[in-house]
């Protein structure tokens, strides 16, 4: 072949070889590599069986703010827990938000998911947690007033963080705007910058003025639109006492109304006030505003030049989150 042709058939065959070697993909094999992976899953689940298995648990797993995660890795979470952790003996708890995973869910396979059974497929047992009672709502608010308004040798406060009235009445507020743990958290980290002080003015705070900072402080959080309403002298008076009576007990809400409208321009019209509180159906109660309306002003200090208090409070609160 080789001395009619001129070509080594020998040396043509190593460089076609060659050739079609460098043209083959780096592409792995992929039954292999199934393969692979099913033999270490398999051996991975026998190992935790071997480990955790049993007749009763031995192993709780808790996980919480799942419902926190983005929603592939959410719904991902789910799917490995129950396709490799599903082993009689190894628990998991998980501590969610339902209705935030069951978006998470809806984003991957669409709003028409029946979410009851997609989840019933990983929740063996599902419990609702009660709503905290006012008895534990109290002691955390003390426990945030020690976290946030004072911290020796950093932060003194002008709030009078021994005052068990003034606690309760911020305890009133995350009770009925149902506040969740993180957003009572926001209130006091609010609070906590608002009251700031030294040690000439520490505990030392006109009540109504803090009162006004407080339900500022829980409105920033749990109704952004009346926070606003209020900041901006943009809502009826009318209305924020609608609001407030939708929200608390006549008299609860005869009171923070009586704070809130002595913190506005119209602090000194007392026949405006007698009306809005008779428009209000409070009008039964017309002595505790008779008697009272005065030292709800005093209750703001001296402060006269300022037109409306809710306004300066909502500039210190805004002014929070821009420094």
């Amino acid at each position: 072949m080789s001395s009619l042709t001129g070509i080594d058939p020998i040396a043509a065959a190593e460089f076609a070889q060659e050739k079609k070697e460098g043209r083959q993909s780096n592409r792995p094999d992929f039954v292999n590599l199934y393969e692979e992976r099913t033999k270490s899953l398999r051996n991975l689940k026998q190992t935790l069986r071997d480990i955790f298995g049993g007749d009763d648990p031995k192993v709780f797993v808790f996980v919480d703010e799942l419902d926190r995660c983005r929603p592939d890795f959410a719904i991902s979470y789910l799917e490995t827990i129950k396709h490799i952790f599903d082993i009689h003996g190894l628990v998991f708890i998980l501590a969610v938000d339902s209705s935030q995973l069951a978006s998470s869910a809806k984003v991957l396979f669409g709003e028409k998911l029946n979410i009851e059974e997609y989840f019933r497929k990983f929740l063996h047992r599902q419990f609702s947690l009660p709503e905290a009672d006012e008895g534990a709502t109290l002691q955390l608010a003390r426990s945030y007033v020690v976290n946030y308004f004072e911290r020796e040798g950093k932060r003194l406060s002008i709030f009078p963080v021994d005052d068990e009235h003034s606690i309760a009445r911020i305890v009133e507020f995350m009770t009925t705007l149902k506040l969740t743990l993180r957003q009572s958290q926001e209130v006091f980290r609010i609070l906590g910058h608002v009251f700031v002080g030294n040690e000439e003015n520490r505990g030392n705070v006109y009540w109504a003025y803090g009162s006004g900072v407080i339900l500022m402080a829980s409105l920033k959080v749990g109704n952004t639109q009346m926070f606003n309403g209020l900041g901006t002298s943009q809502i009826n008076h009318l209305d924020v006492g609608k609001y407030l009576k939708s929200k608390l007990t006549d008299r609860s809400a005869a009171w923070w109304f009586s704070v809130y409208i002595t913190g506005t321009e119209k602090s000194k019209e007392h026949a405006y006030i007698e009306s809005l509180f008779q428009d209000l159906g409070w009008s039964n109660d017309g002595q505790f505003i008779s008697d009272n309306l005065e030292d709800f002003r005093r209750g703001w200090g001296r402060s006269g030049f300022i037109k409306n208090r809710f306004t300066k409070i909502f500039g210190n609160i805004e002014s929070i989150a821009s420094f």
